[in-house]
């Protein structure tokens, strides 16, 4: 969609998920989109280089993020959270979103297991089980 302004489908790719998802690293978008790593890390370099991007390490991964100081940065999410109304609800859902709901998901199950209720831990057994099939 927005491939040709940005000068390549990965940067558009990188785009929505760091408008979902906050953060990404290039391992992960290689692994949602099922495409080499590369492509992504060049992509990555290069909007850092740019300054619209910023990256930090967290351990041995380095994590991009939104540039907090571009001067364009809510005009540039107010046009990319406008071009993402147009995406078809499955590809927002397999590329996109799930990252998010596994982070809330993983965030409920923490909660529940620090409460320490009976009945949390029921619940969180009862999950427990029902995926490991």
């Amino acid at each position: 969609m927005l491939e040709k302004l940005f000068g390549g489908k990965n940067i558009e790719k990188i785009f929505f998920f760091l408008l979902i998802n906050q953060r990404c690293y290039g391992q992960q978008l290689s692994r949602i989109f099922e495409q080499s790593v590369f492509p992504f890390q060049k992509a990555l370099d290069r909007l850092e280089n740019g300054g619209v991007i910023v990256s930090l390490l967290e351990g041995k991964t380095r994590m991009y993020q939104f540039n907090p100081r571009y001067p364009f940065l809510k005009e540039l999410k107010e046009f990319i959270e406008k071009a993402y109304k147009f995406l078809p609800q499955d590809q927002k859902d397999k590329y996109y979103e799930r990252e998010l709901l596994a982070i809330k998901i993983a965030s409920f199950l923490l909660l529940l297991m620090i409460t320490r209720r009976p009945e949390n831990i029921f619940l969180f057994r009862c999950h427990s089980i029902i995926h490991r099939r």
